[in-house]
């Protein structure tokens, strides 16, 4: 306490515990961070939040973790450079050469598109239909629907480059951006 003597104490609608002491007024409050270990040594993440509140982590090196119990995903892919949770509350994982989707509590592999010279994505989104957008390096963009892929010309002059960053619009559009 910032004081020897104390006046009064309340908690308040938040949780917090308030003190009013002879030297000034003090709050206590849980700690709005946690800590989670996940893998001993050095990694590097890509993230996700989940449905209810979850979170995912792709570690590399590693496994695609599930926080806040930390613990690896069974069939989850051995890295992943992106995550992604689609519209239809699924969660896909892109680690280099294929996708990860987990839907229903497993992990489903889908192939990358057959004309593609990359095995990165680079950006990855999806419309509400079901119609995923992935940005392929070297490749450039591709959709797939009901389980196929098809390559997209955006650029006339360059079809063979990608965006780094996809997003669709609460209207249903993709969008493609380039940093």
């Amino acid at each position: 306490l910032t004081g020897n003597g104390t006046y009064c104490v309340l908690e308040d609608r938040e949780g917090n515990v308030w003190v009013g002491t002879d030297n000034g007024l003090d709050r206590f409050r849980h700690r709005n961070l946690s800590w989670y270990s996940v893998l001993p040594g050095p990694q590097t993440f890509s993230l996700v939040a989940g449905e209810n509140g979850n979170m995912w982590a792709g570690v590399d090196p590693g496994r695609v973790v599930h926080i806040p119990d930390g613990k690896v995903v069974p069939g989850s892919p051995k890295t992943a450079d992106g995550a992604y949770h689609a519209p239809d509350g699924t969660i896909w994982f892109y680690p280099p050469h294929k996708l990860f989707h987990w839907q229903n509590g497993s992990f489903k592999e889908v192939p990358l598109p057959t004309e593609a010279i990359s095995d990165r994505v680079n950006s990855f989104t999806m419309k509400r239909d079901g119609t995923l957008w992935a940005s392929i390096a070297g490749s450039g963009e591709f959709y797939r629907k009901d389980g196929k892929w098809e390559f997209v010309r955006v650029l006339q002059a360059h079809p063979d480059w990608t965006a780094s960053t996809a997003y669709t619009d609460p209207s249903d559009r993709v969008w493609l951006a380039n940093s």
